[in-house]
């Protein structure tokens, strides 16, 4: 049941709600995000992170994604190239939200935020080759695979392909 999923600016007094999402390593092994152990240095990186991109014509969040009024995710669009009109879509979800159809939502509704910014002109989000969800996500919602980098993500002892994606909005 996705009709509930609602994206809302991400604010610091979240931290202890957000937090669980950056202990658990099943999240943010795939990403370019860190795992934390101690609440004191998440609230110091979230902190941090909520100034990156501020006020950036494309630039679209951090968003805490809620369903049923309880916080499952973050999200957003980073602004990458203001000329060309491109922004990179990202998301975490709690363990708990996947296989749901709870991603594609939260893309979608990325998606219309974008829409409604004459300045974006296309959306781009990177996907691991072993990451068959996220992007079915992807291309689910429109998304065209632009390109395979043979062992393009690195993280500590991982090492995946990475599929590029990209959505132009003008389409």
């Amino acid at each position: 049941m996705t009709e509930s999923i609602q994206l809302k600016i991400t604010h610091l007094d979240e931290y202890e709600a957000l937090y669980p999402l950056f202990q658990d390593e099943e999240i943010v092994k795939y990403t370019n995000f860190q795992k934390f152990d101690r609440i004191e240095n998440f609230k110091s990186f979230l902190n941090k992170f909520l100034l990156i991109g501020k006020g950036e014509p494309i630039q679209f969040g951090p968003y805490s994604i809620y369903q049923n009024n309880q916080l499952i995710g973050l999200c957003g669009m980073q602004q990458i190239n203001l000329d060309e009109g491109i922004s990179e879509l990202w998301y975490l979800l709690n363990v708990s939200s996947w296989g749901k159809g709870i991603a594609k939502k939260t893309v979608e509704i990325l998606i219309l935020k974008g829409k409604e910014n004459q300045k974006l002109k296309s959306i781009y989000a990177e996907a691991l080759s072993i990451n068959i969800a996220s992007w079915k996500v992807l291309k689910h919602v429109g998304f065209e695979e632009i390109e395979e980098i043979k062992n393009g993500f690195k993280k500590g002892i991982i090492i995946e392909d990475l599929k590029k994606y990209k959505l132009n909005l003008s389409d």
